[in-house]
Formats: structure tokens, C-alpha cells, sequence
């Protein structure tokens, strides 16, 4: 695409496709990527947030191989750090992307220049009197970098999820075959309705955007990345009008979206100050629901992914969720009630000891795993064995369809 103005150099968007790189295609049908965005930025390795990703390759790499999934989907983790990505996730079924460098370093000249971050905080917090949500440069190259997946057309389709989103978790409202039997209808029946229309790309909303970041399903095109590639490239952004001062989202989106979304806080402070709202949140609203308008609400809510976004994270802040240690056989012993007596609401189950002892670290988990975020899931799940009220699992259940 064109050049800035101001004589910066474009960036090439992504090949179409990449000749060489396994997992990509299968013949001349290309595969749905599972995918997700694993950046560093500052410290190499920040435990607290980033070893949810072990659990997230093991069971994106399970998925991958169900029978209704098998030859159609590969998992995919682009990152800035492939050796320690392969460290951590030794899945032979995993492709590991790298960024390319000069798209890391726009992202980073992004959250340190686009705008004056802490004159507009001083401004919107102590003259205004009002919440300011946006975070840290560091934390918006971390989401920012997920624009990248936009333009990966070589695959049909990417779910592009954050990696705090458990694939199979959902399943403890039911038995597992009967959870497998939804997300098999889900993937045949709703992908291929999702992949013959005119939606480009399906989410769900928060209440912070219309387009929540950390569960999107979404066909890629280079279109779309172009357009959102030269919204950063402008170096403008404010907590008005956006991506290249572009204006305001009231003023961008349809009447029709503005009103189905005025429960959201961009849409109803008519303002990017949201969470990411200079990153993934702000970027992925803006161009699909703002510019495009090719952005479809999920509705199928029989089939369901679990996201254990903010504090809910079992291996982050406090640990909780005695089930995603056992999952991990790190922990032993403990079974859950029948979630079913309680409406069908999972944070409300409740997890019973079996033959009245205390679950344990398992010795297999501790003698097999060596690096670091084994040691620190274990150490978490250590904090869990005598707090036996913090086993129920918190985070909340998100369409895919």
C-alpha cells in the first residue's frame, strides 16, 4: 500500500501464502488456524500472566486432532520469542510464527509516540473527574501485535484467542461427549454458515467495546490489514477520535450498532477511552465495526469456550480452579459436583476432596517439567491444597458463533 505522507516506508502485509512452513494447508484447502499472540515486551517471561500458555498448547493441539476437526485446523502461536515459546510448548503440531522486525518496531514506536499517554491521564482523571482504562505502552504492544493475524490469508479462517481461553473448560456444565457434540455442530454447521456470508468477522462484546479481543473468529484479508496497518502508520491516535483522529465511534459506526452497543463504554462516552482502546480493542472496532462494517455479534449460545480474562486467572494473582491443575495432572484427587443442581452456573460449583483427602502436587507433574512455568504452576497449585474455597473456577463462558 501507498506511503505515508511524512515519507515513511510501508510494510509489506503478508504473503498469501507460505511455501515451506508446515500446517498452513492441506493440498489446495486451507486450514482454520487456532491460534493466538504471545508477546514479550520488557521481561522476557512474565509468570503471573504469560504460563497460561502451556495449558493453551495442549489442548489447542488436542482440538486440533477431533475427529471433526482433524485435517481442517492447525494450532498457531505468532510470537517475538519462538525458542522459548518451543521451550514451554514442545507440541510438534504447533506452528510457532515469528513477528518480522519492522513490524515490531512500528507496533513500538506506536505505544510510545501516537499520543501524549500521561497528559491525557492527568487530563481525564484529576481535571475531568473521570476513569481513564487505558493501560501501559507495554501492555498495548503486547495486544496491539495481534493485528498481525489479520492479514495471514493462507488459512480460511483464524480463532484468535487469548492465552487465558480454556477449549475444553465449558465442557463442566455437561458430560465432555455431550460438550464435544456441540462443538462439533458448531464447527460444521455454524463454520461453514459463518464462512458463506458477508461477515467478515464474529465476536462478542464487554463492557469496555463492541468487539472483546480475547475471543475472535474472523476470515483473514489483506484489505482489512492494509487498512488498519496505514491507521497506524498515521502515528495519531487520541482518546476522541481515534485511529488517525478517523472521529469518534457514535460518528463512524451504523444508528443501528450504535444503539446495540450503547451498553458499552466506547459506545457510550462516544470515546476510545476504553481498555486497549489504542490497541487490539480499539483497532479490531474500528476497522470492522467502524469502517468495514463486517463485524457480526455472536448468537449460538449452545456452544461455548471459557475465557479466564482479568483477575480470574487459575495460575495468576491468587490461584483458584483446582480442576485446570488437575487437567494439567499437577493436582490429584479432587472431583466436582453436579454443576447442574446450581442453573447451569459454573463459577457456583463447588469441588469435593475424593476419600476424604487432600489433593496433592502429582509426582509425575513434578519430576517430568523443568521449566519455568511448570515450577510456577505448580507453585500455584500448591496454594490451592488446604484453601478448599478457592477451588471453584471463576471467568465467564464466551460464544465462538
Amino acid at each position: 500500500f501507498s506511503c505515508r505522507r511524512d515519507g515513511a516506508q510501508p510494510l509489506s502485509s503478508p504473503r498469501a501464502a507460505r511455501s515451506g512452513i508446515p500446517g498452513s494447508s492441506m493440498g489446495d484447502r486451507k486450514l482454520i488456524a487456532l491460534a493466538t499472540s504471545v508477546y514479550f515486551a520488557g521481561t522476557r517471561l512474565n509468570n503471573e500472566m504469560t504460563c497460561g500458555l502451556v495449558k493453551w498448547c495442549i489442548d489447542a493441539e488436542r482440538f486440533a486432532k477431533l475427529p471433526f476437526m482433524a485435517g481442517r485446523a492447525v494450532p498457531v502461536i505468532w510470537t517475538n520469542d519462538p525458542d522459548l515459546i518451543r521451550e514451554e510448548c514442545p507440541q510438534q503440531s504447533l506452528s510457532i510464527r515469528p513477528y518480522e522486525k519492522d513490524f515490531v518496531d512500528l507496533v513500538h514506536k506506536w505505544s510510545q509516540e501516537a499520543w501524549d499517554r500521561w497528559g491525557e491521564r492527568e487530563r481525564i482523571k484529576i481535571r475531568e473527574q473521570r476513569s481513564f482504562f487505558l493501560k501501559n505502552p507495554e501492555f498495548v504492544e503486547a495486544n496491539l501485535v495481534k493485528w498481525k493475524s489479520v492479514g495471514e490469508t493462507e488459512f480460511e479462517s483464524i480463532l484468535l484467542i487469548d492465552t487465558d481461553v480454556d477449549f475444553f473448560h465449558a465442557a463442566e456444565r455437561m458430560t465432555m461427549p455431550a460438550y464435544l457434540a456441540l462443538a462439533r455442530e458448531a464447527w460444521t454447521l455454524y463454520y461453514r454458515r459463518f464462512i458463506e456470508s458477508d461477515a467478515v468477522l464474529l465476536g462478542t462484546p464487554d463492557n469496555m467495546s463492541p468487539i472483546n479481543g480475547g475471543v475472535m473468529l474472523f476470515k483473514p484479508s489483506t484489505r482489512l490489514y492494509d487498512l488498519g496497518m496505514r491507521a497506524i502508520q498515521t502515528m495519531r491516535w487520541n482518546v476522541t477520535h481515534g485511529f488517525g483522529l478517523a472521529g469518534r465511534p457514535r460518528d463512524l459506526m451504523s444508528a443501528e450498532d450504535a444503539q446495540k452497543y450503547e451498553s458499552t463504554y466506547m459506545v457510550s462516552s462516544n470515546s476510545y477511552n476504553i481498555v486497549n482502546g489504542d490497541a487490539d480493542q480499539g483497532l479490531f472496532a474500528y476497522v470492522f465495526a467502524m469502517v468495514d462494517r463486517s463485524y457480526r455479534e455472536t448468537t449460538n449460545g449452545r456452544y461455548h469456550i471459557h475465557h479466564n480474562w482479568a483477575a480470574s486467572k487459575p495460575w495468576a494473582f491468587k490461584a483458584n480452579c483446582a480442576l485446570y491443575f488437575e487437567e494439567l495432572d499437577i493436582l490429584r484427587a479432587v472431583v466436582k459436583t453436579d454443576c447442574r443442581d446450581r442453573h447451569h452456573e459454573p463459577d457456583k460449583c463447588h469441588y469435593v476432596r475424593v476419600a476424604s483427602q487432600l489433593p496433592v502436587v502429582s509426582p509425575a507433574a513434578r519430576n517430568g517439567h523443568k521449566t519455568r512455568c511448570w515450577r510456577h504452576l505448580e507453585k500455584k497449585a500448591e496454594e490451592l491444597i488446604n484453601v478448599s474455597w478457592m477451588w471453584r473456577c471463576r471467568g465467564q463462558e464466551f460464544r465462538v458463533f
